[in-house]
């Protein structure tokens, strides 16, 4: 839990937003420049269960085209 408060603290997440070009997770902090200049953050809806899905047909046709 302290490692969860500590990550989006103020002082880490304004780290990780000019370090990392990371949209800030904490409402206090502003996205580095070069972040604001994208626009707000828009979250992605994909379920991320579903990749997977095709998988193994993915596979077998990297397999059959020589892709490595």
């Amino acid at each position: 839990m302290r490692l969860l408060e500590f990550l989006t603290s103020t002082a880490a997440q304004r780290e990780f937003a000019s370090a990392n070009f990371e949209y800030p997770v904490n409402p206090e902090v502003e996205p580095a420049e070069r972040v604001a200049e994208w626009g707000e953050f828009k979250a992605d809806r994909l379920n991320l269960g579903s990749l997977g899905e095709y998988a193994d047909e993915a596979v077998a046709i990297f397999d059959e085209v020589g892709w490595r």
